[in-house]
């Protein structure tokens, strides 16, 4: 379930005559102004996009922006994600409780947030050093079922950049769900205990749950090649006769818990939405924010998901946000 990986008071919900809506009626402070959250990854990607086509490369990476620019898009403030993980390794109760709660607008939404949340340990030599993380959903008309390809964003010799993990993760968060097609084996028992035994720093939810309860939430997930660079990715590593991740046992594992660590994030932010007070901020395309490499207007439309001021609670407060 888990990788060993600004006061503001809020006076309104909307940004340059955009028509915001509250989630709920707190008039709290919002922990941070809503335009300090912005979708910087996205832009990422549009600049990795431009440099991939005048070199006369392009990759998939072009087919996932075309796709989250016709996407509901959303950003996550810091404490809504500081809650969101907090609730992912402390509270595994919650989450596998609430798992019939979880779900998203049908058809596709983008979802980012910034990845350095507090309590996440630095990455190790070798790993990849992310700032921020993005997620674009496609799911069908109930919202509860549908693949997640997530993407990384993070600084390599000072330059940012944006790159589609090689996995994306198909889930079924319904009561009678049916388990995921999936080319990773669904965990057992014994292969759970083995894997918490092995962590070093192991979360509360790692200490407190029952390994069966564990095995039994992979169940409602299945890795697999993301659409979007499975054709890139098998002609830059394919050796020999087999795929490129059945090569190396290592790789795949270590890709693998990448993507169930936001996997597990985003099931566990529908919940959030539904339970916690929540300021929903709508910014329209245009509208000015604080200056940045790409300027200080708004590309695009997006909402901002913010915590209400107080103690974020997971009691009571239900709301009905961008989730349906």
């Amino acid at each position: 379930m888990s990788k060993p990986l600004r006061n503001h008071r809020h006076k309104q919900a909307q940004l340059d005559g955009a028509k915001g809506t509250s989630s709920c009626a707190v008039p709290a402070a919002a922990a941070d102004p809503p335009t300090l959250d912005t979708p910087d990854l996205l832009w990422r990607l549009a600049l990795r996009v431009r440099a991939e086509e005048i070199a006369g490369h392009p990759t998939g990476h072009r087919r996932l922006l075309d796709d989250a620019l016709v996407a509901d898009r959303v950003v996550l403030s810091r404490r809504f994600a500081k809650l969101t993980e907090d609730t992912r390794t402390e509270d595994m109760g919650v989450a596998i409780t609430s798992v019939s709660r979880s779900r998203f607008k049908p058809g596709l939404t983008w979802w980012e947030w910034d990845a350095r949340i507090a309590g996440r340990l630095p990455p190790a030599p070798g790993e990849m050093d992310c700032d921020r993380a993005g997620v674009l959903i496609r799911t069908g008309s109930d919202g509860k079922r549908g693949t997640m390809h997530v993407v990384a964003g993070g600084r390599d010799g000072g330059q940012t950049f944006a790159q589609i993990l090689p996995f994306a993760c198909n889930f079924d968060w319904r009561e009678e769900y049916e388990p995921p097609v999936s080319i990773v084996p669904a965990a057992s028992i014994a292969e759970v205990r083995v894997l918490v035994a092995a962590v070093a720093e192991p979360t509360l939810a790692e200490r407190e749950a029952q390994p069966a309860t564990i095995a039994a939430l992979t169940r409602r997930f299945g890795i697999v090649e993301s659409s979007y660079v499975a054709d890139d990715n098998a002609k830059l590593m394919n050796r020999g006769s087999r795929p490129w991740y059945e090569q190396s046992s290592k790789l795949l594992r270590s890709l693998t818990m990448d993507t169930m660590q936001e996997a597990c994030f985003m099931m566990v932010a529908p919940i959030i939405l539904c339970a916690a007070p929540i300021i929903v901020t709508k910014v329209l395309r245009g509208a000015r924010l604080p200056p940045a490499a790409w300027g200080n207007r708004a590309l695009f439309d997006y909402v901002v998901f913010d915590v209400a001021d107080g103690e974020p609670s997971m009691v009571g407060n239900r709301t009905q946000g961008f989730a349906p």
